[in-house]
C-alpha cells in the first residue's frame, strides 16, 4: 500500500532551495550598494579635485592679470616721471615714482608696488670691472658696505667673501636656456640670488638671520638690498641711503654721509624747493666734503675729488617689488627696468619666495646691454 505525505507550504516558509536564492541576491545587492558607494565616492573626489584645480586656475588667472596691472602702473609712472614739474635732469626720492601710491586691485586680488632705483645700490660688477684700480676701489667699498651693514653679525671675513664673488664671477658663465640661442651674454651672473651658497656665502648674509634664538642676530639685515648687478655702476647720490654713501670712501663718516641724505630733504632759502642733488657737483656743497680726501696730506683730493667718479645723480635701472595677495596668501614679483629717456625696456621678470630666494630664474631679453657702461 503506498502512503503520500502532502507537505502545506504556508506564506513565509521557505524551503532551502529559496532560502539559497535569496542570499545570492542579498549578496548581490550588497555589491551594487558597494560599487554604487564607490562611484558616488570617486565622482565626489573627481569633482572636488575639478572645484580645486578650476579654483586655482582662477586665482593664478588673477595673480597673472594682477601682475600685467601692475607693471602697467610702475612702467607709467618710471615713463613719465617728472619731479615737481620739473625734466628729467636727475633723479631722486622726490620723483613720481618713489612718492606714488599704488593701491589697487584686480578681481579678489590685492596689489602693492614699491619701484626701487638700482643706481642706490652697490653695483657688484665693478668688482670684476676691466679696470684694475676701479675694481680694487670698488671692493673696498664692498668691504667698508658689508662690515657696515652686516654689524653685529657672527665672525664673516668681508675681503675672503669679496674674492670669493670675484672668483665665481670672473668664470664668465655664460646662459643657454633655450638651448638655441643665448639670452644674456657678457654678464657673469643672472642676478645676486645666484650668489647664495657659492663658497661662504650664506642666504643669512644676503637675506638676513633667521635665529629666533638670538633677537639681535635676527636684527641683523643681509645685502641683497645694498647689491645690484643692473646699473651703470655709480651710485646715485639722491637715492643712495646712508650705508651707500659711506661705503664710498673710507674718510665718509656716519655723520657726513648722514648729512648728505639729510640734505635732500632741506628746502632752499625761499622754502621753494628741496635742496636735492641736480648734478653730482653739488655734493661738494655738503659741509664736510671739501675735506682732503688723506688727512695726512693736505695737498690730496677733497673727499668729493676721490668719490667724483663713483657717484651719480641721475638713474637708468629700477625694480618694481610687487605683491600680491589672494585669499589671505600673498606671492611676490620682481620686475626690473632699464630706462633710455622716455623708453622703458624689460630685463627680467620673477615670482620669489617670502624670504626672496627666487621660486623661477628667468633670462634676460634685453639687447646690447653693456654691464660694464659708466
Amino acid at each position: 500500500m503506498l502512503h503520500f505525505t502532502n507537505t502545506l507550504l504556508l506564506p513565509g516558509h521557505t524551503g532551502p532551495g529559496a532560502r539559497r536564492q535569496r542570499g545570492v541576491a542579498l549578496v548581490m545587492a550588497l555589491i551594487v550598494a558597494a560599487l554604487l558607494a564607490i562611484i558616488v565616492m570617486e565622482f565626489v573626489y573627481s569633482t572636488s579635485i575639478d572645484l580645486a584645480q578650476a579654483t586655482r586656475y582662477r586665482d593664478d588667472a588673477q595673480v597673472k592679470l594682477a601682475v600685467n596691472s601692475a607693471q602697467v602702473f610702475a612702467e607709467i609712472l618710471l615713463r613719465h616721471d617728472k619731479t615737481r614739474g620739473e625734466d628729467r635732469a636727475f633723479d631722486s626720492l622726490d620723483d613720481i615714482w618713489a612718492t606714488a601710491v599704488i593701491p589697487t586691485a584686480v578681481g579678489e586680488a590685492s596689489i602693492r608696488v614699491t619701484i626701487v632705483d638700482e643706481s642706490s645700490k652697490l653695483n657688484l660688477l665693478n668688482l670684476v670691472h676691466p679696470d684694475e684700480e676701479w675694481a680694487a676701489r670698488w671692493k673696498e667699498a664692498f668691504v667698508r658696505l658689508c662690515q657696515d651693514v652686516r654689524e653685529g653679525a657672527e665672525s664673516e671675513d668681508y675681503e675672503a667673501l669679496a674674492d670669493e664673488i670675484i672668483e665665481y664671477m670672473k668664470e664668465e658663465k655664460q646662459f643657454n636656456l633655450d638651448d638655441d640661442e643665448d639670452i644674456w651674454t657678457g654678464s657673469p651672473i643672472l642676478s645676486i640670488d645666484e650668489l647664495s651658497g657659492v663658497g661662504e656665502l650664506t642666504p643669512a648674509f644676503l637675506y638676513g638671520d633667521q635665529d629666533e634664538d638670538d633677537p639681535e642676530l635676527a636684527q641683523v639685515p643681509g645685502m641683497w638690498d645694498f647689491l645690484t648687478i643692473h646699473s651703470y655702476g655709480a651710485v646715485n647720490i639722491n637715492t643712495a641711503p646712508v650705508e651707500i654713501i659711506r661705503c664710498l670712501h673710507e674718510m665718509i663718516t656716519p655723520a657726513l654721509a648722514a648729512d648728505v641724505v639729510a640734505r635732500r630733504e632741506e628746502m632752499d632759502e625761499n622754502g621753494e624747493r628741496k635742496l636735492i642733488f641736480r648734478g653730482k657737483a653739488e655734493l661738494e656743497e655738503v659741509e664736510g666734503m671739501e675735506a682732503p680726501a688723506d688727512p695726512d696730506d693736505f695737498e690730496s683730493d677733497s673727499i668729493y675729488g676721490s668719490v667724483e667718479e663713483l657717484i651719480t645723480s641721475r638713474s637708468a635701472f629700477f625694480l618694481a617689488k610687487i605683491d600680491v595677495t589672494m585669499n589671505e596668501v600673498t606671492r611676490h614679483f620682481r620686475v626690473y627696468y632699464k630706462r633710455v629717456r622716455t623708453e622703458l625696456f624689460r630685463i627680467s621678470l620673477a615670482e620669489v619666495q617670502p624670504d626672496r630666494v627666487p621660486l623661477v630664474q628667468q633670462g634676460v631679453d634685453m639687447e646690447e646691454f653693456d654691464p660694464y657702461m659708466r
